[in-house]
Formats: structure tokens, sequence, C-alpha cells
């Protein structure tokens, strides 16, 4: 539906990697972009203290991030940023800790260097602005949000 005040909405080459949200049906899974376009979300969060870190990918878990990845394995943060988008119907996500091989020196320096666009491209960022960890979610109300 094409209203006349509102801004069109471009769908972006997709980053290298991104979770594909999946459904209630799908566990979310780690996709390898082939450059296509198609609208996608990102999630800015605070990672928190090293002891109480967020799922990530690695050079050993690669593989079985894109086989699937148990939505009960994400942190507060991560559950609620792939409702966000499969609630706006939105089916990629990016999230800096699970799309970054974060034990590859090339792959987190190549791909850290595209954060801006990535961030700039996404038709939403979300932002779970209001907890200090990955573990406080996006739905925190009251005031010492970090925005």
């Amino acid at each position: 539906m094409n209203h006349p005040k509102c801004r069109p909405v471009y769908e972006s080459p997709l980053p290298t990697r991104v979770i594909h949200v999946g459904s209630k049906d799908q566990e979310p899974y780690l996709y390898e972009s082939k450059g296509e376009k198609r609208k996608y979300a990102a999630l800015s969060h605070c990672w928190g203290p090293k002891e109480i870190e967020p799922i990530t990918t690695e050079q050993t878990t690669l593989e079985k991030r894109k086989k699937g990845i148990p939505f009960a394995s994400l942190s507060k943060n991560f559950q609620d940023a792939v409702m966000i988008a499969r609630r706006l119907f939105i089916d990629y996500l990016w999230i800096d800790s699970l799309c970054i091989i974060q034990d590859s020196t090339p792959d987190w320096e190549r791909e850290a260097s595209q954060m801006g666009t990535v961030y700039s491209n996404a038709i939403i960022t979300i932002a779970a602005d209001g907890s200090p960890d990955s573990h406080g979610g996006c739905f925190v109300a009251g005031e010492g949000r970090n925005a």
C-alpha cells in the first residue's frame, strides 16, 4: 500500500551474516548472505561484564549457528529483538555478537569496520538501552535508561 506522505521502504544489501529470525515453529539461525537486498533490523545493546557476556559466534560454533540457534539459548535482549522483528514481519536481524565471528581477527576487523553501514541500512534499529547487559531485555521502564 502506498501512502503519499509515507517514506518508501527500501531494501538494502544484507550484511555478511544475519540471523534469520524464524517463527514460533522454526528456531532462528545464522544466515550467510550473498549480497541480496532485503529488509533487516539491527540490535544495539550493551554486552555487560565478561562473566555474563551474551551468546557469540566463534569459528568452532559457526556451522552449528547456521543450522539453528535455540531460542532458549538467547539472552533476554536477543529474544526480545527476535520477537520484535517477527512481529514487524522483518525476517532478518543483525546482532554483533552473533553475526561477527568473535575469535577471528580478520573477520572481526572486516565486519566491525562495516558497523556504521550495517546500522544505517537497517530498516529499524532496536535499542536495548535500558539494560546494562544482554539479560535485561528490550522492554525496561523507568529512569536510568542509557539513551
